[in-house]
């Protein structure tokens, strides 16, 4: 297999400077922003649940600090 075989299609190829091009390098920078969104929210979700509290929460049932500091006793 050359090189060749593994290059995008021509179809999806946008020279430097294009509309095509720029479209499609705005649309990435979205793109990206919002699957960065998705998973720290997504992570935050995760982490309230297993500490049993929101951020800056004082509550009596917490299982943790999100800082890795815990005086909690068991």
């Amino acid at each position: 297999m050359n090189a060749e075989s593994h290059s995008r299609p021509r179809s999806l190829e946008q020279e430097p400077g294009s509309l095509q091009g720029e479209i499609w390098s705005q649309f990435r920078a979205v793109l990206k922003q919002e699957l960065k969104t998705m998973i720290e929210q997504a992570l935050e979700e995760k982490l309230t649940a297993h500490l049993a509290a929101r951020s800056h929460e004082s509550a009596a049932g917490r299982r943790g600090y999100r800082n890795g500091h815990c005086r909690c006793r068991p």
